[in-house]
Formats: C-alpha cells, structure tokens, sequence
C-alpha cells in the first residue's frame, strides 16, 4: 500500500517543480521584450552601468513600460533580467560601446546564450 503512496508523491514533487520552473522561466517572446527593453535602458544618457543600478533601471522601465490601464501587464522575469545585466557587464568594454551606440549590436549581443 505504501508503494503507490510514494510514488505518486514523487510523480506530484515532479509536477509541482515543472511548474515553477515553467513559471519563472521566459518564453522567446519575453525574452525579446527583456533584451529589447534592456537595450533601450544602456543607451539612455547617464545611464549607470554597475550591477544593481543597471538592474534597478531595467526594472523600472521594464515595469513602466505598460501603460496602467493594459488588459495584460508583461511579467518581469527578475532571474532572466539579472542574467542579461551580467552577460552585458561580461562583455568587452568594445562590444559593450557597440551595445550603447546601436539598438542591432545590443541584441545580437544579448542574445547570445
């Protein structure tokens, strides 16, 4: 009896964590939009470029990208969003000018993977 009670409970454990993964995990469509409005953050004037200012901005114009009223606000994906602030600070001060100066470099960069 105690068999099909453990294994049901793993198969469930199994689900639940498909789930969260699913969750907290973009889509191609999120991530365009993550990496779209991250190029648009570092090629704002004045822009701070060090880990949490950079990730801070990006939130915020991620978050105030949609107007309030929307039917369907955009879910901002914290794990990605710090992803894509750290593979841009990985790169070459060079390919991190290119990012700044053009919208396509800034997106063939961040969508490396």
């Amino acid at each position: 009896m105690q068999k099909p009670a453990l294994i049901f409970g793993i198969f469930s454990l199994i689900i639940i964590a498909v789930f969260f993964y699913w969750q907290n995990t973009p889509n191609s469509q999120d991530r365009r939009k993550h990496q779209a409005i991250f190029c648009n953050v570092i090629r704002q004037p004045n822009t701070v470029l060090q880990s949490e200012a950079l990730f801070e901005s990006f939130a915020f114009y991620f978050n105030n990208s949609t107007p309030t009223y929307a039917y369907h606000k955009p879910k901002f994906y914290q794990n990605y969003a710090h992803k894509l602030v750290e593979r841009y600070l990985n790169e070459f001060p060079q390919n991190q000018l290119k990012a700044q100066q053009s919208f396509d470099q800034c997106m063939l960069i961040l969508e490396k993977d």
